[in-house]
C-alpha cells in the first residue's frame, strides 16, 4: 500500500481543512465505512511519519492525527474530485476582494464630498466627524455593550442580529457552492455534494463560533481599508489644494465650550501632537455665522482644523479597527488551536484509527451461529516507534430499550456487537416505562444515574420500522438535556423481527427518514446507524 507520509509536519488547521474534513467524515458514515479497518492502516503510516519529526517518546493528539487522516483522503475519492473546502473558501476570498474595493471606494468619496469647498462655504467640522466616525463609534460600542452582556450572560448569542444574517449568508454561499459545481462533476457527486451541503447548513453550530470570528475579522477589515482610505483623501487634498473648515450651531454654543469639547476628544494625542487640537482663539475665528459668510474669517484659523481630523480619524477610526482586527484574528487562530474534535462521529473515526484490534466495518451482524470474521492482512505494527500511541480509555456506556425489545435481544450479543461498533461497553440496561409504569419513574430512575460516568455516553435501541414522531423527538431532547454538555448519545436502529433468532435488514426509507430527522436537531453528539443484532431464540 501507498504511503500517505507528509514530507513535513502537518500545518495547523484551516476553516477549509474544517469543511473538507467534515465532508469526508459525512462521506464515510454514509458509506457506512466510518469504523472501517482501513483508517487503522492510514493511523500506522501517521505514526511512522512521526519518527522522523517527532521528539523520542512523542504522545500523538487527535488534531494532528485527524490531519493526517484528512490528507490521505484528499488523495482519494470523492476528496480527490471535489473539495467543499476549496470551493467555500474561494467564495470567501471573492468576499474579500468585493469589501476591499467598496471600502477604498466609499471610504473616498465619502470623504471627497464631505471636504467639497467651492471658496463659499467651509467643511463642517462636526458634520465631518459624525458621518465618518460617528457610526464606527456608535458600533463599537454596541460590541462593547453586547460583549458585556454576553460575558455576564445576560444576552444569548443566538439572541443577536448579526447572526442570524451570517447564517443567512452562509446559506446564500452553500446555494453559490451547489450551483458553481452542477457544470462539471458527475451526478453521483452532485449527489453526495448537495447530501453534505443539507448536512452543513444544518450543523453550523460545530464551528459557529470559527465562522463568526471570520467575519468580525471580515468587518473590522472594512473599517480598516476604509479608514485608510479616508485619511488618504483628506491628506491629499489637503496637500494639493486650498481647503478650509469651520464649525457653526444653531444652540448657545461659546468657542470656550467648544474648545473644552474639542481638547476632551484630542486629549490622547495632544502630549505627542500639540498642533493636533486648535486653541481656543482659532476656534472662535473659526466658527462660520451664515449672515456674514466667511469674509471676515482669515485663513490661518480656517485651515487649524485638519491635523484635528487627521488625528481624530487615526485615533477613533483606524487604530480600534485595527485592534479589534488583530483580537478577532487571534480568537479564531485560538480557536482553531483548541478545536477537541471530540464528537461523536470524530469519536467513532479515532477509535477506529486507535484500536489494534482487528472489527468489522459497516454493519454488525452478530449471531450465535456466525463465523467469525475472515482475518485480514494488516501491516505489522513496529514495536521499536518512538511514537506512543493513546491507550484506549475504557467508555461505559447506559443502555435505554423498550421492554418488549428488551425480551427479545440476547443482551452479550446485543453489548458485543455495540462495542465492536463504537467502542463503548454498555454497563447497564435501562428500560422505557410500560403500561404499568409512568413517565415519572423512568425519569426517577434515571436522576441517580447521572452522576455516573457511563451517563455522558446513552444508547437508545429503536425499532427502524417506528417513525420519530415528534412526541418521540421532544423526548429525545429531553433526555439529551439530562446529560453533560459534553454527553453523547447513539441511537442505533433495528429491523422488523423475521423468525425466531433473526431480523431483517433495516429498511434504507426507515433508515433516511431517522437519519434527516436526526440531523435536523443540529446535536453533533447525537447519532444514528444501523446495527444487526440476533432476536433472542424463541
Amino acid at each position: 500500500m501507498a504511503s500517505h507520509s507528509p514530507s513535513k509536519p502537518s500545518p495547523a488547521w484551516q476553516l477549509e481543512d474544517l469543511i473538507d474534513f467534515d465532508y469526508a467524515i459525512e462521506t464515510e458514515t454514509k458509506a457506512g465505512t466510518l469504523t472501517s479497518h482501513k483508517h487503522r492502516e492510514v493511523f500506522l503510516d501517521f505514526t511512522a511519519a512521526q519518527k522522523s519529526s517527532a521528539p523520542a517518546e512523542a504522545k500523538v493528539d487527535r488534531s494532528s492525527g485527524f490531519r493526517f487522516w484528512l490528507e490521505a483522503q484528499r488523495k482519494k475519492e470523492p476528496l480527490s474530485k471535489l473539495l467543499p473546502g476549496r470551493l467555500f473558501c474561494r467564495g470567501l476570498h471573492s468576499l474579500k476582494i468585493l469589501l476591499f474595493v467598496f471600502a477604498i471606494l466609499s471610504g473616498t468619496l465619502i470623504t471627497a464630498t464631505l471636504l467639497r469647498y467651492d471658496g463659499s462655504q467651509p467643511t463642517n467640522v462636526a458634520g465631518f466627524l459624525t458621518l465618518l466616525l460617528g457610526g464606527q463609534v456608535l458600533l463599537l460600542s454596541l460590541t462593547a455593550l453586547a460583549f458585556a452582556l454576553r460575558r455576564f450572560g445576560t444576552l444569548k448569542q443566538e439572541s443577536g442580529v448579526l447572526v442570524p444574517l451570517v447564517i443567512s449568508g452562509l446559506n446564500h454561499v452553500l446555494d453559490w457552492i451547489q450551483k458553481r459545481t452542477e457544470s462539471h462533476t458527475s451526478a453521483e457527486l452532485k449527489l453526495q455534494l448537495r447530501a453534505f451541503l443539507g448536512t452543513a447548513a444544518k450543523k453550523q453550530s460545530q464551528y459557529r463560533s470559527i465562522i463568526l470570528g471570520i467575519i468580525a475579522t471580515l468587518i473590522q477589515a472594512f473599517g480598516i481599508w476604509f479608514n485608510v482610505a479616508a485619511l488618504a483623501t483628506t491628506l491629499f487634498l489637503v496637500t494639493v489644494s486650498d481647503r478650509a473648515f469651520g464649525w457653526q450651531s444653531s444652540l448657545s454654543v461659546t468657542p470656550e465650550q467648544t474648545y473644552k469639547l474639542t481638547r476632551l476628544i484630542g486629549l490622547p494625542w495632544s502630549f505627542i501632537i500639540p498642533s493636533g487640537v486648535p486653541t481656543q482663539a482659532e476656534i472662535e475665528g473659526s466658527r462660520i455665522y451664515l449672515k456674514d459668510g466667511i469674509k471676515r474669517l482669515t485663513n490661518e484659523n480656517l485651515v487649524s482644523w485638519w491635523p484635528f481630523l487627521v488625528c481624530s480619524l487615526v485615533t477613533y477610526g483606524f487604530l480600534p479597527r485595527f485592534v479589534l482586527w488583530y483580537l478577532s484574528h487571534a480568537f479564531v487562530r485560538g480557536r482553531f488551536r483548541s478545536l477537541q474534535f471530540d464528537s461523536l462521529s470524530c469519536d467513532r473515526l479515532w477509535e477506529s484509527m486507535t484500536t489494534q484490534e482487528l472489527r468489522t466495518s459497516g454493519r454488525i451482524l452478530q449471531t450465535e451461529e456466525s463465523p467469525p470474521p475472515p482475518l485480514r492482512d494488516v501491516r505489522p505494527e513496529a514495536p521499536s516507534a518512538p511514537v506512543i500511541e493513546p491507550e484506549p480509555e475504557e467508555q461505559t456506556a447506559i443502555l435505554i430499550v423498550d421492554p418488549e425489545l428488551a425480551k427479545r435481544l440476547v443482551r452479550e450479543n446485543t453489548d458485543s456487537a455495540i462495542q465492536q461498533h463504537i467502542g463503548w461497553k454498555v454497563e447497564r440496561w435501562i428500560r422505557l416505562p410500560d403500561e404499568t409504569q409512568s413517565t415519572a419513574d423512568f425519569w426517577n430512575t434515571m436522576e441517580p444515574l447521572r452522576s455516573e460516568s457511563a451517563f455522558e455516553r446513552l444508547i437508545l435501541i429503536q425499532e427502524a420500522f417506528q417513525p420519530p414522531i415528534r412526541e418521540s423527538i421532544e423526548w429525545l431532547q429531553q433526555l439529551r438535556a439530562t446529560q453533560p454538555s459534553k454527553g453523547k448519545m447513539m441511537i442505533y436502529l433495528v429491523g422488523r423481527p423475521e423468525e425466531a433468532g433473526k431480523r431483517r435488514d433495516v429498511c434504507e426509507t426507515n433508515e433516511r427518514v431517522w437519519s434527516q430527522t436526526i440531523d435536523s436537531l443540529t446535536d453533533d453528539n447525537l447519532g444514528v446507524t444501523p446495527l444487526e443484532i440476533s432476536n433472542a431464540t424463541e
